[in-house]
Parts: structure tokens; sequence; C-alpha cells
């Protein structure tokens, strides 16, 4: 039963790191090209 818990627990955690990359990735990609806009505007 506790194995099972650790195991659960484990891989919640492996999900949201990855989900947490993905979203850092998804940011610092329309940061970018946030940035490419403005310098085009000015």
């Amino acid at each position: 039963m506790y194995l099972t818990f650790t195991m659960l627990g484990f891989s919640v955690q492996t999900v949201h790191f990855r989900l947490q990359k993905n979203f850092i990735k998804v940011f610092l990609e329309t940061l970018k090209k946030n940035l490419s806009r403005v310098e085009t505007m000015v």
C-alpha cells in the first residue's frame, strides 16, 4: 500500500516537472516572439 502510494506520488511529481518544463519553454518562446515584435515596431 505504502509502496504504491510512493510510486503514485513520484509519477505525479514527474508529470508536474514535465508540465513545468513545457510551460517555461512556451513562456520563453512567447517572450521571444513578443520581443521581436517590439523590435520591428521600433
